[in-house]
């Protein structure tokens, strides 16, 4: 039962995330939560190595979620579930946008779901920062007393990567220099 659930929920997952990549964690972090599969910290941890493997963040969060839930058949299960609905919705769309790519109304779905998407990627952002810069508890903190709990170690490594990923530091250095602060900070 548990690998149907998995299957279905990330098929649902898979079929209404567009954008993908950082686009899909909302919906991602909603079912992890909701059913369990992923504590908070875990979904972050996640993420970050989701950014250091090969393949698409959805399809490495969704593997090891059903991996951890329900060994490999969950681990299959949940990657098929969240493949299939964009290979299935892809080919549809490619059809559609090749005939229909210069019409007015084609552009005017392009402009709508464009910074709907940006928004659903800083959201995510914002929720990830919540759990990265702040200890386990702060967000329910009124305002003043969060940020006083801020952790300012975890604040230089962001304001260094983003200055790194400014100065077009490639990923994999990024991410290894991550690790190397990750280490000697802590």
């Amino acid at each position: 039962m548990t690998v149907l659930v998995l299957f279905f929920r990330f098929m649902v997952i898979g079929t209404f995330c567009y954008g993908g990549g950082y686009a899909i964690l909302p919906l991602l972090q909603e079912a992890a939560m909701k059913y369990h599969w992923l504590t908070k910290s875990e979904f972050v941890d996640m993420i970050a190595l989701a950014q250091m493997t090969p393949g698409p963040i959805a399809v490495n969060m969704a593997t090891y979620a059903g991996f951890k839930t329900a060994g490999v058949p969950g681990a299959i299960a949940a990657t098929t579930g969240i493949l299939l609905p964009g290979a299935v919705i892809t080919f549809i769309l490619i059809v559609c946008f090749m005939r229909f790519r210069e019409t007015r109304f084609m552009k005017s779905i392009l402009y709508g779901l464009r910074p709907t998407v940006t928004g659903l990627i800083a959201f995510a952002a914002l929720k990830i920062a919540l759990v990265s810069l702040f200890p386990e508890g702060a967000a329910g903190l009124p305002l003043l007393e969060m940020f006083k709990s801020i952790e300012f170690k975890a604040v230089l490594i962001f304001a260094v990567s983003l200055l790194l990923i400014y100065k077009k530091v490639g990923t994999v250095p990024l991410l290894i220099c991550a690790v190397i602060a990750g280490i000697l900070i802590m």
